[in-house]
């Protein structure tokens, strides 16, 4: 997670977390529910639900435990605070979309892919606008897209990281389907 500075303000991020709700670290208060997420790492991280609706994605995720992912914004940490997350979304997002400028690691590196997609986001009129985002892909998903080509059309589940989305599932290739290219 990152934050930007510019001047002397401080404009929040969007981003995300994934791991484990510590047990014991849930607290209630008149603002809402809050608990520590510690990642595959160790890094703990201070979640927060502002509000009926946010407070219960974090009750619900510490009374079931288990792994589990929080996107929203990244607040402002004080002297020896964790990096602390305003949840907005518990899980990991649909994108789908068309691919283009595929990056894979080198040979005998670790299985890592990176493309640029054209995002597909319907809006409540049922008009399709595409917005350009990155999509990070590693491990064993990453081999599995040996074949993955510019211009196929994809879907996974991913989360907000620092160099774009991180795929938290497989990455679908689909049939071809015909978007008009937006307009700028």
């Amino acid at each position: 997670m990152t934050e930007r500075k510019t001047g002397s303000i401080r404009k929040e991020l969007w981003g995300s977390v994934e791991g484990v709700i510590e047990k014991g670290s849930l607290v209630r208060d008149e603002e809402g529910a809050s608990a520590v997420l510690v990642d595959e790492d160790g890094v703990r991280v201070r979640v927060k639900g502002y509000g009926d609706a946010f407070s219960g994605l974090v009750e619900t995720a510490a009374d079931a435990g288990g792994n589990v992912i929080f996107q929203g914004h990244i607040r402002p940490r004080g002297e020896g605070d964790p990096v602390r997350l305003a949840v907005r979304i518990m899980g990991p997002v649909e994108l789908t979309g068309k691919v283009s400028d595929i990056r894979r690691s080198a040979e005998g590196a670790e299985a890592r892919i990176g493309f640029w997609m054209m995002r597909e986001i319907a809006s409540s009129e049922g008009e399709v606008h595409l917005f350009g985002t990155g999509v990070n892909v590693s491990g064993p998903d990453a081999d599995a897209l040996s074949g993955l080509r510019e211009g196929d059309r994809v879907r996974l589940e991913a989360r907000h990281g620092e160099e774009g989305f991180i795929a938290t599932s497989p990455v679908s290739v689909l049939p071809s389907q015909d978007i008009d290219e937006p307009t700028m």
